[in-house]
């Protein structure tokens, strides 16, 4: 007889074994950090400042002008109130800064308002030539003198009298107008007698200065005598 052994593994009778592959050591890769939150953006701040005329009257406040600050794709206005003074909120940083008026040459500057938050802004007249008359009685003066401040360079032109006493014919004599700048020095000096005063059409000026326009009876009877009754036209660049 015959015997057929056949081998069986010690696993079991179900066929071959494969062996289970040893466990990983890699690590596990960390979970992603959370994204912090965006900063909130910068707070507002105010920024202030004055409006007034450029020299020679920079103590002229304007009342009434715009100022516009432009920040960005965002705009922010305000108006100065009556005493020149404005206030506007803006963000910090760099601004545009534009203040306009009537009359006055629109001015425009870039700021830095995280470190600017004060300013004095001085606007120029824009030019022209204005008309003035001076009348009236001047009292127990025997010189009577114009103040004529000036913004632009240009040309002064006056023409006027003046008369003592009663203003009739027989008190009217010579009469001498004369144009100073600020030093005193003397531009012009003219004369004219009875009602065809003193006068000149165009004398050189220059601008952020005062002029003084001096009247009074320079020769005859009554040099020097107060003057009662005077009237005066001036063209000036303002």
């Amino acid at each position: 007889m015959v015997v057929v052994l056949t081998a069986v593994s010690a696993g079991g009778c179900d066929g071959p074994h494969t062996p289970s592959p040893p466990a990983s050591t890699m690590p596990e890769a960390a979970p992603p950090a959370p994204i912090p939150p965006a900063p909130p953006p910068p707070a507002d701040i105010v920024v202030s400042g004055i409006v007034h005329e450029t020299a020679p009257t920079a103590h002229r406040v304007i009342g009434g002008a715009t100022v516009t600050a432009i920040m960005g794709n965002r705009t922010e206005t305000a108006v100065a109130d009556a005493a020149g003074r404005f206030s506007v909120t803006v963000a910090p940083g760099e601004i545009r800064l534009t203040i306009a008026a009537s009359r006055y040459e629109t001015v425009t500057s870039t700021v830095n308002a995280a470190t600017d938050t004060g300013f004095d802004v001085a606007l120029p007249y824009t030019f022209r030539m204005i008309d003035e008359v001076f009348e009236g009685n001047a009292g127990d003066v025997s010189r009577i003198t114009f103040q004529l401040p000036v913004h632009h360079d240009g040309t002064i032109g006056y023409s006027g009298y003046a008369c003592v006493a009663g203003c009739t014919a027989g008190v009217f004599e010579w009469q001498c107008g004369e144009l100073r700048d600020e030093t005193g020095t003397v531009l012009a000096h003219d004369r004219g007698f009875y009602d065809n005063g003193p006068g000149n059409q165009g004398v050189a000026v220059k601008g952020g200065r005062v002029y003084q326009l001096m009247l009074w009876q320079c020769a005859g009877r009554f040099e020097n005598w107060p003057i009662s009754i005077y009237e005066v036209h001036v063209r000036r660049p303002i």
